[in-house]
This record gives structure tokens, sequence and C-alpha cells, in this order.
């Protein structure tokens, strides 16, 4: 419902743009549909107060122009104003072409997007990394799909999840005890290589050893941590993306439960759109390899650009606005660097095209489950 350019509409004047008004501000007709009475006058300055201009129960050029075009409602306060001034910054830290075909995952939105020509040809959710343990900002090309691929543990949850959980039993190894207990091993079907070769868990001098300079790693297989698929393109903070055999946390409306890597809901259907635009590979074939392949790497031809954003506001195909949490905090930080004055925020120099010049929190780990709820990163 539209008002049309016409007269001021005001409180005691009859016309019959007022019929329009009561049915866009859903007032009752009362006795004179035509006329501006107190019902109207009372609507039309809740929607002005509501929408940060004067309250004066006048409807003129800018009152109709509120009324009439989605995309400028609720956009007047402060802090609506320098939410999209942050978001705009980061559009310009991102390069003026993109490329024909690319990925893009938005870390507040917890959703991933391919594009094809501007086109989004493909979205799904994905779980992103905890407040403490954070999935960076950064830009990079995709090189690599592996279908069953291995889990190499990194030293963050080696030291911090696993190591904890092998504990000495009895007298211990020195006073002819029975050893340790190295059941998070078996119970997670994680091996180790010391060497060069796989060693049982139960063998090694837990006292003396570093867990560290130990080989720890899951083979392909049901429970794998990566699930039946990974993504790689390669970077410096080592996140990539994968499935996962937590379809559960996809259900949650605040999915941020990782080390830091991105898992996929739907890592199959993403797999099959990547293929079939590098290699024209057919969704049987796809589908075939979820379930066969073994540690099965897939070289793309042609690289695809990944870009792991972190926008706060985006604007809808209708022109309104859908706002995210600011799940980490960068919101308030770049807002300090670009409003209060007390740093000089320009764009970021790295080489990788989207790594944020803001200072990050240091992280600290929660212990939990040392597997069952650990990605492969941070």
């Amino acid at each position: 419902m539209k008002i049309p350019n016409g007269p001021l509409l005001k409180f005691g004047v009859a016309d019959p743009q007022v019929a329009l008004l009561r049915t866009r501000l859903d007032v009752p007709e009362g006795q004179n549909p035509e006329l501006y009475d107190e019902d109207v006058l009372a609507a039309v300055k809740k929607f002005q107060v509501e929408h940060h201009t004067a309250a004066d129960g006048v409807v003129g050029s800018g009152t109709r122009r509120l009324l009439n075009q989605p995309h400028l409602r609720h956009m007047g306060s402060p802090a609506q104003i320098k939410a999209i001034l942050l978001n705009m910054e980061r559009w310009r830290w991102l390069p003026h072409d993109q490329g024909s075909f690319y990925v893009t995952v938005n870390i507040p939105e917890f959703t991933l997007r391919v594009v094809s020509d501007d086109e989004t040809i493909h979205s799904t959710r994905v779980v992103v990394g905890k407040p403490n343990t954070q999935t960076p900002v950064f830009s990079n090309e995709m090189q690599t799909v592996v279908f069953g691929p291995f889990w190499n543990v990194p030293n963050s949850i080696k030291t911090g999840e696993i190591r904890p959980y092998v504990r000495q039993t009895g007298g211990g190894w020195f006073s002819g005890g029975s050893g340790w207990n190295t059941s998070v091993f078996q119970r997670h079907n994680l091996r180790i290589k010391y060497g060069g070769r796989e060693v049982d868990p139960g063998s090694l001098d837990w006292n003396r050893i570093d867990i560290r300079s130990l080989h720890l790693y899951q083979p392909p297989g049901p429970g794998n941590v990566l699930g039946n698929v990974k993504f790689v393109f390669p970077n410096k903070h080592d996140v990539y993306m994968h499935d996962t055999p937590q379809k559960h946390l996809f259900a949650k409306q605040v999915r941020a439960e990782s080390h830091g890597c991105m898992r996929v809901q739907n890592p199959g259907e993403f797999a099959a759109v990547i293929l079939k635009h590098d290699q024209n590979w057919s969704h049987a074939r796809v589908m075939s390899a979820m379930d066969t392949g073994y540690d099965q790497h897939v070289g793309l031809h042609r690289k695809v650009p990944v870009y792991i954003t972190y926008f706060t506001l985006r604007v809808n195909d209708d022109g309104s606005i859908t706002t995210f949490q600011d799940l980490y905090g960068h919101d308030r930080r770049m807002a300090a660097a670009l409003f209060d004055g007390r740093s000089v925020f320009s764009t970021p120099a790295d080489d990788e095209l989207l790594t944020q010049s803001i200072s990050q929190p240091p992280t600290s780990r929660r212990r939990s489950d040392p597997i069952s709820d650990a990605v492969s990163s941070f």
C-alpha cells in the first residue's frame, strides 16, 4: 500500500488519501474513512517515533517516503547508521572484482554461499568458531576437494584436549604399576605415528614424551570429525571447510561451536556445485565419492576464490535490511577505531585480502570432550 504524492495530511483534514493512510497504518475506518481524526493522528505519530523522525503528526513528503519505501525504515538512529558505515568499510576491503565464480562465508550469519555471475546459486548453513576459538576473516583460493579425509590433530588440541585425558594408573611406569589409561585414543579411533611408524599409545612413557612430537591422526571412516569431505584453500590460519558427523548443530540458531574451521551442513551438494563448475562432474559421481572416497584428493583445474567475511548487516533483495549478532565483538573494536578517534583505521595491507587489522582478544580454551567437540582447527 503506497501513499501517492499529494497535500499535507494533518489532524482535521478530509481527503481520499486519509483512507489509504488508515489502511497502511491499520487504523479502523471509523464513521468517515477520509477524515484525519485522533486515531489517525496517534498512528502517524507512533510511526514517526519508530522511524526516528519528528513526531508532528503531519504526513508530508518525508513521512510519505518512509511509508512507501521499506528500505528506508528503521535506519535513522545513530547506532544503526554506525552499523551501516562499519559494514560499508568491510565492503571496501573486498576486491572490486571478486571473480565470476566464488565462495563466501559470512561468519555472523552462519551461512555459506556460492556465487556465479553475481547470482547466488547455492547456499547452506555452516558452523563457525567459538568466540574463544574464532574463525578468522581472510580470503584465499580453494585448490582441492578431499573425499574421505584423514584428520591430522593440531598441537593445540593435542596439548589442551587430549593429553589431560592420558592418566597414569596403578603405581605408574617406574613402580611396576599398570601404566597409563590411554582409552581416549581407542574411544575416538586416534592413531599415533612416531618416527614414521605406528606405535601403541600404551607403550609410551607419557611422563617423558612431548605429545607435540607425535603425529596423531584419525583415519577416514565413520566418526571421523571431518566427515566425508573437506575443502582446502591453503592459508596461514590452517582452517578449511568440512563435513561433520554432528549434524544436530545445524538446527541451532547461533552456530558458533568449532575450533575455527567451518562445518558445512550440505557438503555433498556444495562439492557437487564446485566440481560441476570446475570439471563437469555429475551429481552421482560426487555422491559416489562421498560414500567411497578414501583420502581421494581432487585438484581443481581453476582455483576458486574464497572470502571469509564478517558482515553484521546485509541488504535484502527487496531493499530491507537484516542485522546479525556481533559474534566476536569486531563491530565494537571497529567502532572505536572509526568513530572514537583513538586510532587510525586503514585498509589491511596483508597479502591475504581480508585479514582483520583489528586486534583480537587473547584466546582461552574451555576443556570439553577431547574429540567429540573438536574439529580440525583452532
